[in-house]
């Protein structure tokens, strides 16, 4: 009896032994997958400390203009306040850039003759040349986004590398990365398209401010030229009493 008990322990314990070393290969197992599905890591090939969005980076200033992007990738956009008649509120419209889109200089008539026509004209140039300027950088940053994106789809599309290299949380990084990507794009473009249409109305009033400088000046011309003679009344004599 005590020789079967002896038997019957050793067979178990030995099974027991099997089982829990078989076990603590699979939870071995089970372990480097979870890491490998969680192991979010880096995503190389991409510079400013692994940062795949610098072109889409904003800050707002004091002004109301808007920053999209940074160094050569940026674009300032104006706020619909700006006073376009000011040369010293566009400090990109340079007149390098301006060549680029007209090649005749400003003929908005003397300032000291009518101011408001003045301002109301060279608002109207300066705001249709800074449209054009930020429209030109804005097709800049936005191919770089684009750019970007394709190149996040060929990484994902190389994870995980390997085995024993790859990470499964690389790919869940770079599906973010991309559908945060697209998120932003879908809010600039809607700044962007409420922008353009203040733009339009701004554009509509300087063209309501130039007629109307110009109808006052016509007014004062015309006033000038043919003086209204000063109106009497009459004196009225009283008749003597009878």
């Amino acid at each position: 009896m005590a020789y079967h008990s002896l038997c019957l322990f050793l067979v178990l314990f030995f099974t027991v032994d099997e089982a829990t070393a078989q076990w603590a290969v699979y939870d071995e197992e089970v372990k480097q997958q979870l890491v490998r599905v969680n192991k979010i890591d880096v995503l190389q090939g991409f510079d400013r400390q692994n940062s795949t969005y610098d072109h889409y980076e904003a800050t707002r200033e004091e002004s109301g203009d808007v920053k999209l992007g940074t160094a050569e990738n940026g674009v300032t956009l104006k706020s619909l306040d700006t006073k376009f008649e000011d040369s010293t509120k566009l400090p990109d419209l340079t007149q390098e850039q301006i060549a680029k889109y007209v090649g005749t200089e400003a003929d908005c008539g003397q300032k000291q003759v009518s101011a408001k026509h003045w301002e109301a004209c060279t608002g109207l140039r300066n705001l249709r040349l800074q449209t054009m300027f930020q429209s030109h950088a804005l097709l800049k940053n936005l191919f770089k986004r684009r750019e970007q994106i394709v190149k996040l789809i060929h990484t994902a599309r190389k994870l995980p590398t390997g085995e024993k290299l790859g990470s499964l949380g690389q790919l869940q990084r770079a599906t973010f990365e991309v559908q945060g990507q697209q998120a932003l794009m879908q809010a600039d473009a809607l700044q962007i398209q409420v922008l353009m249409d203040g733009y339009r109305q701004r554009e509509a009033l300087y063209i309501t401010q130039q007629a109307e400088a110009r109808k006052s000046m016509l007014a004062q011309a015309q006033a000038e030229k043919n003086p209204r003679p000063p109106r009497f009344l009459p004196l009225i004599r009283p008749r003597p009493s009878n």
